[in-house]
C-alpha cells in the first residue's frame, strides 16, 4: 500500500507494508521521515485464508480493496496523542490471484498474486494532492489444510519500483519475506490471522533504508446468518529504528461485516481505529473489500 511521511517536530508519518513507500512528493513539506500512517495489511477480512486444496482445475480471484485513512493526530515518543496538520490518503488495491493445486500433491494450494495500488493523497494545510499508480506488489502462496475445517500458510511478496514517484513510486524494492498465515472454522465462527515482517531497500531519496517491520492482524467473525457475517478486527505493527526513521508501534482494534452474495461474492466493510501507539499516526480509517472467485 503505502508509506506517507510529513516531518512534524521531526516526526512524520510513514506508510509500510503491502502499503508502499512515499505519497511524500506530494508538496514540499511533505518528505520521508518515521511514524507509520496504518498497520501493514489492516486490509485483509474475514476468509482472506480459508482456502481450498485438491482443486482439479485453477480458480481465479478478482479483489478489489478500498481503504481511506484521515490523519490529524499521531502519538509522540511518549505515547501521547498529538495534532498534526489533516492528511487523507485513500488506497485502492486492485489483486488478481490465481489458485491451483498439482497433480502429484493435491493437498497442497499454490497461488500467485498480483496487486495494483491506486493512490490518492491530499493535504488540507497545504492545498494540494497528487495520486497516481503505486508500486505493484507480486509473490507466490502456499498452504494446506491440517483439518477440514483449517488452513496453515505461508506468503512472500515483493513491490516492484516502477510506480509514479508523484505519489513515492519507483525509489526502491522491499520485501515481505515470509508472511504466515492461519484460518480456522469453529461452527459459526471463524477466525484468519497472520504475522509477518517487511525490509527495505536502498532508497536513493533517504540515501539509505528504512527500520524493518514486524506485523500481526487478526479478524474473528461470526456467520449470524446465509449473508450477513459482523466481525472485530485487531491489527498492531512495530518498526525498528534506523537512521532515518525512530523506531514506533501501534495497535488498533475495529468493527465490520462481510455480506456474501451469489455464491462467490462477498463484501466486507470495516471502521478501525488505533487505540495504542508510540510515533506512529493514529489510525483512523474505513476499509471495503469486494471478491469476485470464477
Amino acid at each position: 500500500m503505502l508509506n506517507i511521511q510529513k516531518n512534524h517536530k521531526k516526526l512524520s508519518f510513514l506508510k509500510a507494508g503491502k502499503k508502499l513507500i512515499g505519497a511524500t512528493a506530494l508538496l514540499l513539506s511533505f518528505h520521508l521521515g518515521t511514524a507509520n500512517a496504518q498497520v501493514t495489511f489492516d486490509v485483509i477480512g474475514p476468509h482472506e485464508y480459508d482456502l481450498p486444496v485438491g482443486m482439479k482445475k485453477p480458480v481465479d480471484i478478482f479483489v478489489q480493496y478500498f481503504e481511506t485513512q484521515n490523519t490529524e493526530k499521531m502519538y509522540n515518543n511518549a505515547g501521547d496523542k498529538v495534532s498534526v496538520p489533516k492528511t487523507n490518503l485513500t488506497i485502492g488495491l486492485t489483486k488478481y490471484v490465481r489458485l491451483f493445486s498439482l497433480e502429484s500433491h493435491p493437498e497442497i494450494g499454490l497461488a500467485w498474486e498480483t496487486i495494483i495500488p491506486e493512490i490518492g493523497v491530499r493535504s488540507d494545510a497545504a492545498g494540494t494532492s497528487a495520486g497516481g499508480m503505486g508500486d505493484p506488489l507480486i509473490g507466490p502462496v502456499i498452504w494446506f489444510k491440517p483439518t477440514p475445517n483449517s488452513t496453515l500458510g505461508a506468503l512472500a511478496l515483493a513491490t516492484v519500483p516502477i510506480g509514479d514517484s508523484a505519489v513515492g513510486g519507483g525509489d526502491q524494492w522491499t520485501y515481505h519475506p515470509l508472511t504466515t498465515f492461519w484460518h480456522v472454522n469453529i461452527d459459526k465462527f471463524a477466525y484468519t490471522g497472520q504475522i509477518g515482517f517487511q525490509t527495505f531497500g536502498h532508497s536513493s531519496r533517504l540515501g539509505g533504508k528504512q527500520g524493518d517491520i514486524i506485523y500481526t492482524n487478526h479478524r474473528l467473525a461470526y456467520r449470524a446468518t446465509d449473508w450477513f457475517e459482523p466481525l472485530v478486527s485487531l491489527d498492531y505493527e512495530e518498526q525498528k529504528s534506523s537512521a532515518f526513521n525512530l523506531s514506533g508501534n501501534e495497535t488498533t482494534i475495529g468493527i465490520g461485516a462481510m455480506f456474501h452474495y451469489f455464491g462467490n461474492q462477498s463484501l466486507t466493510l470495516n471502521y478501525s481505529k488505533g487505540v495504542d501507539g508510540k510515533n506512529h499516526s493514529v489510525n483512523d480509517s474505513f476499509h471495503a473489500k469486494y471478491v469476485l472467485a470464477f
